[in-house]
């Protein structure tokens, strides 16, 4: 849900929506749009759609990104009335047009998942890559991780533009420099923080995630700790042989290169192949 959303305890809640009701009828924008989601979600007053809305078209008219939102997911997820995907795309590109991250993550998705209003001629249901690729970067460019995150998939994926592995893996470090925990281990940079690093020894410990057994061995890789450099290795050796393509070449990479890891030329033009039939273009060149 959007940013908004409230989190109060039970015995706040009546009292917040009193005070926004009060801030509401003095022109206070924001607090329309709290009393809507109250309203919304029945938090400290009766649950009520139809008292919702003209809060949420209050904020939208005034320009308010989140009061289209919330209007959109309403449309999206039919509440209140039958859903509406034509209507819940006019209201995200209203917050996307507003430079509301979310608003340009949430229209890309309609077009991306074939929910938006298809193109004449096309049947329902039908998926817009190129439109889902113009919003996701419009989000991206408004610094929304999870814009970030999903241009990235489909750059390397080359859905709706040219596949292009290096410009995927800028997406993603941005969008794991957001916040975004899949990023990191999709991205081929080797994350460093803590916490992110400590989730990816986790997932690729209980193998429920053989990308962060990648992103666990690349940071390895780029420890000071001399120990850890072997480890880092079989990690990536492991994950290639389990079908992380981009473990392949990682891997060949180091050993290539002789750093940190001792040079072994042989071993990499093998796992150059494997990252090139893996779909891995620069790799075939090697």
């Amino acid at each position: 849900m959007c940013s908004s959303t409230l989190r109060l305890r039970r015995k706040d809640a009546a009292r917040a929506a009193d005070l926004a009701q009060k801030g509401c009828n003095l022109g206070e924008v924001a607090a329309c749009v709290q009393l809507g989601v109250q309203r919304l979600n029945g938090i400290g007053v009766e649950q009520s759609y139809k008292e919702a809305v003209p809060l949420f078209k209050h904020a939208c008219k005034e320009e308010v990104a989140e009061g289209c939102l919330y209007l959109g997911v309403m449309m999206q997820e039919g509440k209140g009335g039958p859903p509406d995907p034509s209507r819940a795309e006019g209201y995200y590109e209203k917050g996307c047009d507003m430079e509301s991250g979310e608003g340009c993550f949430r229209l890309a998705e309609l077009h991306y998942n074939g929910k938006a209003p298809p193109a004449a001629g096309e049947p329902a249901g039908t998926p817009s890559f190129k439109k889902a690729a113009r919003y996701y970067t419009n989000g991206c460019d408004l610094d929304h991780a999870a814009s970030c995150s999903a241009l990235g998939k489909m750059r390397r994926a080359g859905q709706g533009m040219g596949m292009d592995e290096d410009v995927a893996d800028e997406l993603l470090e941005k969008a794991c420099s957001l916040g975004d925990e899949w990023a990191c281990v999709e991205s081929n940079s080797a994350p460093t923080d803590g916490t992110v690093l400590e989730t990816m020894r986790q997932k690729c410990e209980d193998k429920s995630l053989m990308n962060a057994c990648f992103a666990l061995g690349a940071a390895n890789l780029k420890s000071d700790d001399e120990k850890k450099w072997e480890q880092g290795g079989a990690l990536l050796q492991e994950s290639c042989d389990k079908g992380v393509t981009r473990s392949c070449y990682k891997l060949a990479i180091v050993l290539e290169k002789g750093v940190p890891l001792p040079k072994d030329i042989k071993r990499s033009q093998v796992l150059f192949e494997r990252a090139c039939k893996g779909g891995i273009k620069k790799a075939c060149n090697r």
